[in-house]
């Protein structure tokens, strides 16, 4: 019998599992469905730009205005279209576009589909306008007062333009079928002559000309420049009369006026409407908010600063109930200007009724309000975003049957995001673990490890110049803070690097300072731990004329003791090139550590960055190292330095690799015993600078003997990569994968194959500027979290993992329980793969049959 495994994972379930030969029993709470069987999603809050492009040979970038979702290419799940705003190149060229981002199955989605449209192309919305069966796209161009509609093929391929007049400056449409026809009509709010046109569609996906109603008093869009559209004002369209046709809602100010639909597609003003508290509607959603059968209203308010929502539930007959208002304060913050700009309405805890989402243009967050069951509500909780979550949207991307929210972001290279729900009612967010004050910011880098030996993952970073903030774990994902220590006030702190050097079972530190100039040269700092959390600043290893840029640990010299190896920089004097070296320092047993070599390795100009790994690369005993330095422009080096035993390095080669390394980390990726290497580079290429496009991530694979052969290299221009790299385990298959943090707002997650080739990277929602990011099971459940630190801002982030586990008893993954799992094991068993060991006695016997039959008749979570 075939078990499909996919849509069988469950949230809140003990597994019993196979990992590296172990028999285990782990909770997994909020554990997220991989509907589609690729390892996604892992961590619960999604990311995708879909805003950044070629135009003519230039890079432009836009910010997205409006998302419609549905089924594009008949695969059962929703699909996006993005409207995007003129920015540069685009602007001048006047071209804007549409964006289609096809769903992969779970929530995350694929690289961007572009399409030309109108000018100033604001919102879309879907709907089957030519009968065909499948969804078309529809958009409003605001600057040439027309609608464009783009028709399906059924696969998800759109048609080129067809365009229909419309009122002056379109900004926001429905569509829906207001003639009762049975196809898919269009009204359009046309703010520049405060009208309403609705296009009747003739059944065949063709439209009428519009008829134009003036109603007077439309709210103002939010930014009076042609070329900067921002989203909204938004029509809002249901059935407010109870006569079974759709009527219009329009945002007016102070008001909500209704347009009653006569049931064949005419409207007509109506003398009723709908109060609020406050000024400024500038969104509407319609909806059984009470449950009474009745559509109510609610609205997202602009300029009152606490009154965020108005819900005015209807009492039949076109009659209203008074207002009431629903503070949106996320900050405590009274009075603060927030400028909400949209709602949506969803059933987020599936208790039957509709909650509330309204988007703000100046917070770092969007406003959730859970509905009482009676149309009444709690008051706001936040749910963190990136900054100004303009527009929000409730939808089932990840075809779990929970409602997810959608939020675009205002920023120049701006995104989409979508928080998952996590069966629970929750929108995941990543857990912000806050400094005292929240006043901390300029995080550099981070390391991650038990610093008070209480078996606890705890963390500490490098912050601002001369400053070390250290954070304690409890065991279940939360951190407290517990203050810093500070160094010289001269010091630039580069790197942070964590390990016992005296023996004494606490976490101590060497820090890379980086200071840079001839008066005041780069030094190394040792940092030894006297009690938990309370640190002695050893005198720093002085560097003459020189900057320390990054710091390893390792034992160099074989002794039983943690050295240091510090990448080193000239410092730059009277022009380019300077020196690339590094230095070892041999640690005496107490934590001194004193310099024994220094050793140039490469020079390139002044303004590049490196890289830095420790391991045993060549396999013979000793830890060796590989340096990666570069500049932005031309190509960077990678060098191969191997350890003599004692903890002297001599050069064994070097290769030319992409420019701007960043990150180096040596591990197993093909399963073959010996180290091979993932480098993380900051490309800079691109047609702007007439270079070509780098890759961001290469991948090589060691011969055995400690040389490397590039297999791999992952190239995309819209990242940009900047930071620690990671290297761990996150999907619990066995082999290592990689997530690498990026400066616009996400991290990338490139899972591994089992034979060392990564899957394309899939994206999830970081943080401001994210330069640090780390690896560990911060909760103790069995799954890889990351850990990011934001430059920019305060504190720390942890993004917990939520993946399911993987199904033990589907030995050769390929989604079913069948005969070939049986004979994937017997395979195993005969070669002595640890995955074998099902009985985890470390021997393989007849007992391990039986005990993976039993698994396997247990079947998978």
């Amino acid at each position: 019998m075939r078990v499909m495994l996919a849509r069988m994972r469950t949230r809140n379930i003990h597994v019993v599992g196979v990992f590296l030969g172990v028999v285990s029993t782990i909770a997994h709470a909020q554990c997220i469905e991989d509907t589609n069987g690729d390892g996604h999603p892992l961590f619960g809050s999604l990311f995708q730009r879909p805003d950044v492009e070629l135009v003519d040979g230039e890079l432009a970038a836009a910010r997205v205005t409006g998302v419609a979702f549905g089924d594009l290419d008949a695969d059962g799940d929703l699909d996006a279209v993005c409207t995007q705003a003129a920015q540069g190149v685009e602007q001048i060229l006047d071209r804007t576009y549409l964006t289609v981002l096809f769903n992969l199955g779970d929530g995350v989605y694929g690289p961007p589909t572009l399409y030309k449209a109108g000018h100033e192309v604001v919102m879309p919305v879907l709907g089957d306008f030519d009968l065909d069966g499948d969804l078309d796209v529809a958009v409003t161009n605001a600057r040439d007062d027309t609608v464009s509609i783009l028709y399906n093929d059924g696969a998800g391929v759109l048609s080129g333009e067809t365009t229909y007049a419309t009122g002056t400056m379109p900004r926001s449409l429905v569509a829906e079928d207001f003639d009762a026809d049975g196809d898919a009509d269009l009204a359009v709010l046309a703010v520049g002559i405060d009208a309403v046109s609705v296009l009747s569609n003739n059944g065949d996906g063709t439209f009428e000309p519009h008829v134009l109603t003036i109603v007077g008093g439309v709210t103002d869009r939010k930014d009076p420049n042609p070329t900067f559209p921002v989203p909204g004002p938004f029509l809002g369209a249901g059935d407010l009369d109870g006569d079974g046709d759709l009527d219009l809602a329009l945002p007016c100010g102070g008001l909500v006026k209704i347009m009653v639909n006569d049931g064949a597609g005419g409207f007509s003003l109506s003398p009723n409407a709908v109060d609020v508290i406050g000024s400024d509607v500038y969104d509407i959603v319609i909806g059984d908010l009470n449950g009474d059968g009745l559509a109510d209203v609610a609205t997202a308010m602009t300029k009152t600063p606490a009154s965020a929502v108005n819900v005015a539930l209807n009492e039949g007959g076109m009659t209203f109930a008074d207002p009431v208002a629903y503070d949106g304060d996320l900050f405590g913050c009274p009075g603060c200007f927030y400028n909400y700009m949209s709602i949506d309405a969803g059933d987020i805890d599936n208790d039957g009724d509709l909650d509330i989402v309204i988007g703000s243009e100046y917070a770092n967050g969007f406003a959730l309000f859970r509905n009482r069951g009676d149309g009444t509500f709690d008051p706001v909780e936040k749910v963190e975003s990136y900054q100004g979550p303009w527009v929000v949207k409730l939808h089932d991307v990840s075809g779990d049957g929970w409602v997810d929210a959608i939020s675009l972001t205002y920023a120049v290279r701006s995104g989409m995001r979508i928080n998952l729900n996590d069966g629970a009612g929750n929108l995941i967010t990543p857990d912000h673990v806050a400094t005292e004050g929240e006043q901390s910011e300029q995080h550099w880098r981070m390391a991650a490890g038990d610093i008070d030996g209480d078996g606890y993952l705890d963390v500490a970073t490098v912050r601002g110049w001369s400053n070390v903030e250290l954070f304690e774990g409890r065991g279940d994902g939360a951190f407290a803070f517990k203050g810093e220590f500070a160094l010289d006030d001269s010091a630039d702190l580069e790197d942070i690097a964590m390990g016992d050097l005296n023996g004494d079972g606490l976490g101590d530190f060497v820090l890379a300072d980086e200071r840079g100039t001839q008066e005041e040269p780069g030094a190394v700092w040792i940092a030894l731990q006297t009690a938990p959390f309370e640190f002695e600043v050893l005198s720093p290893v002085l560097l003459d004329d020189t900057e320390a840029l990054e710091v390893a640990l390792g034992d160099m010299d074989g002794d039983g003791d943690l050295d240091a190896v510090v990448r080193l920089m000239g410092v730059f004097i009277g022009g380019p090139p300077v020196d690339r070296r590094v230095l070892v320092l041999l640690n005496d047993g107490s934590g001194i550590l004193t310099p024994a070599q220094e050793l140039t390795i490469a020079s390139h100009p002044s303004f590049s960055v490196g890289a830095l790994a420790l391991g045993d690369i060549d396999a013979d005993g000793d830890i060796d190292a590989v340096a990666g330095t570069g500049p932005k422009s031309t190509p960077g080096q990678l060098t191969i330095l191997t350890n003599d035993a004692t903890g002297t390095l001599s050069i064994a080669r070097a290769a030319d690799v992409p420019p701007h390394p960043q990150s180096i980390r040596l591990r197993d990726f093909d399963a073959d015993g010996s180290l091979d290497l993932a480098l993380l580079c900051n490309h800079n290429g691109s047609p702007n600078n007439g270079l070509a496009l780098q890759p961001y991530l290469s991948i090589a694979m060691n011969d055995g003997t400690g040389t490397f052969v590039f297999t791999q290299e992952v190239v995309d221009i819209n990242s940009h990569s900047n930071g620690q790299l990671v290297a761990a385990d996150l999907d619990n298959d066995g082999d290592v994968d990689l997530a690498l943090p990026d400066a616009a707002g996400y991290f990338e997650v490139h899972l591994n194959d089992g034979a060392g080739a990564f899957e394309p990277g899939a994206r999830y929602t970081g943080i401001d500027h994210n330069s640090a990011l780390s690896g560990a099971d911060v909760d103790m459940d069995g799954r890889i979290d990351l850990i990011g630190a934001n430059r920019y801002g305060p504190g720390l982030m942890v993004f917990r993992n939520r993946s399911c586990p993987p199904c033990p008893a589907d030995v050769n993954k390929d989604g079913a329980l069948n005969i070939l799992d049986f004979v994937a094991f017997q395979v195993a068993w005969k070669n002595v793969d640890p995955k074998a060991d099902c009985d985890g006695s470390g021997s393989f016997t007849i007992l391990d049959f039986v005990c993976f039959q039993r698994v396997f008749v247990g079947g998978c979570p």
